[in-house]
């Protein structure tokens, strides 16, 4: 191996050398930049907290408080928007499925007359029974509930309008009947139901 091709090797080694020693410097720069620039926000949070709620915060640890305070300030925000947008939601479907109790009662009655003309008298006579406890509801004699029996229905048309026991009774108990038991509905059943009903819903209007 001649000496020139020795030298033009070595050379070569010292430029290889010094271009990664520039990459590494390069990199070594970068990551003492951002050493220096954790260190000095660090150590401005630490003196902030010292002097907000005079606690010493030990090194390293100055940035996680305001960090954890803007992650909790941004959680109560939008769980506060969530209920806010929640409630109103809430409000709109109540205000669209709300009606005047009169309206319900109309509504539930055309439904149990357009029943028993399509021949679903058992549907038909469900429907007057909705439209009975939505007008005794209206005028205060008794409180509909998904889970309320017709038994408590009753007490509750004894305790606020014994006027209307009797009929009440009389109405539940074919209603029973017809609704749980066996017996099968037809038009004159139908028909029994209806008048039954009308002095229940409105005075008897509907007659």
């Amino acid at each position: 191996m001649s000496s020139e091709y020795r030298e033009v090797r070595r050379q070569l080694a010292e430029i290889l050398k010094d271009e990664e020693s520039a990459r590494g410097g390069w990199l070594v720069d970068l990551q003492n930049q951002l050493v220096t620039w954790f260190d000095k926000w660090d150590g401005m949070f630490r003196e902030w907290l010292v002097n907000l709620f005079g606690i010493p915060i030990p090194v390293g640890w100055g940035w996680l408080l305001p960090v954890l305070i803007i992650l909790i300030l941004l959680f109560t925000f939008f769980w506060i928007r969530r209920g806010v947008h929640y409630t109103r939601h809430r409000e709109g479907d109540a205000g669209s499925a709300s009606m005047p109790a009169g309206e319900e009662v109309h509504r539930w009655w055309r439904e149990g007359e357009m029943k028993a003309e399509q021949g679903d008298y058992r549907e038909g006579i469900r429907c007057l029974f909705r439209a009975v406890l939505a007008a005794l509801e209206e005028r205060k004699v008794l409180i509909r509930g998904d889970h309320k029996t017709n038994r408590e229905y009753r007490q509750e048309v004894e305790q606020n309008g014994s006027g209307l026991l009797s009929l009440f009774s009389a109405l539940t108990l074919r209603f029973d009947l017809v609704r749980y038991g066996r017996l099968q509905a037809g038009e004159g059943d139908y028909r029994e139901f209806r008048r039954l009903s009308a002095p229940l819903v409105e005075g008897g209007d509907r007659e």
